[in-house]
């Protein structure tokens, strides 16, 4: 993450809004880690599917 701020901010409300904005992004990134799990763990069902499964379902 990079943070620009100019001479009119002071370090600590640098620090505070710093520290909320990485817990917002930490959030986020859990969040789209457990989309992916979610995706990643459904694409293993259909690859289970094989060919003579289907060709059996359409004998």
């Amino acid at each position: 993450m990079v943070v620009v701020f100019d001479e009119r901010s002071t370090v600590g409300l640098v620090k505070l809004r710093t520290k909320r904005a990485s817990y917002e992004v930490a959030a986020s990134l859990e969040e789209a880690s457990r989309a992916n799990a979610a995706f990643v763990a459904s694409e293993n069902v259909f690859s289970e599917i094989t060919d003579e499964d289907i060709d059996s379902l359409f004998s």
